[in-house]
């Protein structure tokens, strides 16, 4: 079996990073809110992006940048949503989706640590 180059596993990382964070960009400043799948659909699609935001942040940066990965998601993880009112001002800031930024930041960090112990 080949074995993939460090130089080509750091793209892939800073890729896959890149690419989830367009895509929450995107789904947090667009003009229209998400469709309700269930209730607090919305909440659980907060979480589960932060999540994916964090792991790929931690996979990316941390061996360069350390705790300050963290530091900066869980600044910026309510901040988000709070910009979105003013870029989109129709859309309204929402104290349960920037906690759902922390939670999924938290929950990214939590798989992160889980696999880099094993």
């Amino acid at each position: 079996m080949r074995q993939i180059s460090p130089t080509k596993t750091f793209i892939l990382q800073q890729t896959l990073f890149w690419c989830v964070l367009v895509a929450i960009l995107y789904g947090l400043l667009r003009p229209q809110s998400p469709p309700d799948l269930f209730y607090q659909s919305d909440k659980w699609m907060h979480l589960l992006a932060f999540s994916a935001l964090a792991f790929c942040a931690g996979v990316a940066f941390c061996s360069k940048l350390g705790w300050r990965v963290w530091a900066v998601l869980l600044f910026v993880a309510p901040v988000l949503e709070w910009v979105q009112h003013w870029v989109q001002p129709h859309r309204t800031f929402s104290w349960e989706d920037a906690l759902s930024n922390i939670g999924g930041v938290v929950l990214g960090w939590l798989a992160f640590w889980i696999l880099t112990r094993r």
